[in-house]
């Protein structure tokens, strides 16, 4: 049986954890470019099916404009 200290021990490692990723990743929200490149990726992440269809033989530079 485990001591209820090593319990409390690893909630505290974990909620340290959580808070150290939660404060980065509000870090770089603030900072301009990856906060640009966050919105980029979570909408190339959450397309469609159909919006990948539509994005084959488009050409690179009508992508980056």
């Amino acid at each position: 049986m485990k001591p209820k200290m090593f319990d409390r021990w690893r909630m505290y490692v974990k909620v340290r954890k959580l808070v150290a990723y939660l404060l980065r990743l509000m870090t770089n929200r603030m900072s301009a470019v990856k906060a640009d490149m966050a919105v980029a990726f979570n909408r190339w992440k959450f397309m469609t099916a159909d919006d990948h269809k539509n994005l084959n033989g488009v050409d690179r530079t009508k992508l980056v404009d």
